[in-house]
């Protein structure tokens, strides 16, 4: 039944022009990614920036791919049938979200290869990609939580798209003005690379991020279950109740 459901999710995926071009998009951004950074004349800043942007990207990019799955889903009234079938209808809607989220790890790891980013180890890219997948069920939940059509989605799309530039913003920042942003998801697991393209000012007493590589990824780690046990108790309420 789950690999049935899988392979359902897949066939939408492919019939939706939309959701091609979701999938797509990460892909895009890295061969943009090659070519700028293959530009000797780009000051390594920027380059450190892209790295970071490359692998935050798929997690918000497929976390709207999942809330337009859903928002599908309602339209073509998928949860009421699910919810006169032998599976519950949370079991469905927690397989459709992992699935999306294992396919934003893929795509974040696939944008590392497409962009040539050599100056992270992959443990260390694992771990960062697996944390901002779990943008996936927090911006797909959010997305339905607010919006019963596509249209609705497209304006909580870009409104939660906006925190997207927290992160980037925190970049240029490594004192107290970087914790502004921490509200962001994106925010954890974008410094957490940040502190491993640092790592030689940081060991040399230049830099001072207040937290290491681990240090914003375990914090990152209990921001985002915390900002997703919120949503899925807002989802319940106001999409399932």
């Amino acid at each position: 039944m789950k690999l049935k459901l899988v392979l359902f999710e897949v066939k939408n995926i492919m019939r939706d022009k939309l959701m091609v071009m979701f999938v797509l998009y990460p892909f895009i951004i890295g061969v943009v990614a090659r070519l700028i950074m293959n530009d000797p004349s780009m000051d390594a800043q920027a380059v450190d920036l892209l790295v970071i942007v490359s692998l935050i990207i798929s997690g918000f990019i497929f976390g709207a791919l999942a809330g337009f799955s859903l928002l599908d889903d309602r339209d073509d009234h998928v949860f009421t049938s699910i919810s006169i079938s032998p599976m519950p209808l949370k079991a469905y809607i927690m397989i459709k979200l992992g699935f999306i989220t294992v396919l934003s790890i893929i795509s974040s790891l696939l944008v590392v290869v497409v962009a040539g980013i050599t100056s992270v180890e992959w443990p260390y890219l694992l771990l960062v990609a697996l944390l901002s997948s779990l943008q996936v069920p927090l911006h797909g939940l959010l997305i339905n939580s607010f919006a019963s059509n596509k249209v609705e989605g497209f304006v909580v799309m870009k409104a939660s798209g906006f925190l997207l530039i927290f992160p980037v913003a925190a970049f240029f920042f490594v004192n107290e003005v970087q914790w502004v942003f921490a509200i962001a998801p994106a925010f954890w697991p974008a410094k957490a690379i940040q502190a491993i393209l640092l790592k030689p000012l940081i060991d040399a007493n230049v830099v001072n991020l207040g937290l290491n590589y681990w240090g914003f990824l375990l914090a990152g780690l209990a921001v985002m279950l915390l900002y997703l046990s919120l949503t899925i108790r807002l989802f319940i309420r106001k999409v399932l109740s």
